[in-house]
């Protein structure tokens, strides 16, 4: 080169250059850094937040699940209580239907004794009514013989 005229940079200069490369390149990698440290700070937050959230919703899932037995315990109680209620309705029913039929056989038997009775008293009243028109029948013709007599 020195032949041709041209000369070699200067030797200052190159190094120059080179420290500026280096600052330049250890500026970046420090810039590298920060920001690789800031993103590493944003995943750990994220993950933070993420195990926060499965917690959560683990929570979640076991109290829905925890609600759903309860729930269904109570409905299967409720179910229970509206067949014992419904049992005692129809025991009701029925207790209340025996109880009628025993009134209407009470009565039955007592307006036939009624009746028999009154009947007995019909035929009594009767033989009294026959007896005593026998009575008039004999004492009238006692009359009318006692007056043909006279």
């Amino acid at each position: 080169l020195r032949r041709s005229g041209m000369s070699f940079p200067n030797p200052g200069l190159r190094l120059q250059e080179a420290a500026d490369r280096e600052t330049k390149l250890l500026q970046d990698l420090s810039a590298a850094n920060e920001k690789n440290l800031l993103l590493r700070n944003q995943v750990d937050e994220l993950e933070r937040r993420c195990k926060a959230q499965q917690d959560q919703l683990f929570q979640v899932k076991q109290d829905l699940t925890n609600t759903t037995a309860e729930l269904k315990l109570r409905a299967v109680q409720a179910e229970e209580r509206l067949e014992m209620e419904k049992k005692r309705f129809k025991q009701g029913l029925e207790d209340m239907e025996s109880l009628r039929l025993k009134e209407v056989d009470h009565m039955t038997h007592h307006m036939e004794a009624s009746e028999r009775s009154m009947q007995e008293r019909i035929q009594r009243l009767e033989a009294i009514r026959i007896g005593l028109e026998e009575v008039r029948a004999s004492g009238l013709g006692a009359c009318v013989f006692g007056s043909h007599w006279l």
